[in-house]
């Protein structure tokens, strides 16, 4: 079953309630251990988040980054999912 066709199967009641939770968990994990890269947290993917945020969506499918894979350089707009960026 999907998501949105089981999130819809609930009341207007459960849904905010559902919302309200996952706001309230996301803010424990937040206030418990910061809004900071920590050793789980690729580097990589806040660097690639932080250059399509800054350069735009088409220009980081043109991007060599010559930082990963050193010395060789990565060709970045065809080697990564980028809808997993956007929810960073």
């Amino acid at each position: 079953m999907r998501l949105s066709k089981w999130f819809s199967s609930f009341g207007v009641e459960k849904q905010l309630i559902l919302i309200q939770l996952g706001v309230l968990v996301l803010s424990a994990v937040i206030g418990r251990y910061e809004s900071v890269i920590h050793e789980f947290d690729p580097y990589f993917n806040y660097r690639t988040t932080r250059y399509m945020t800054k350069e735009g969506f088409y220009s980081f499918h043109d991007w060599f980054d010559e930082m990963a894979w050193y010395p060789l350089g990565r060709i970045i707009g065809g080697t990564i999912y980028p809808g997993t960026l956007r929810l960073m």
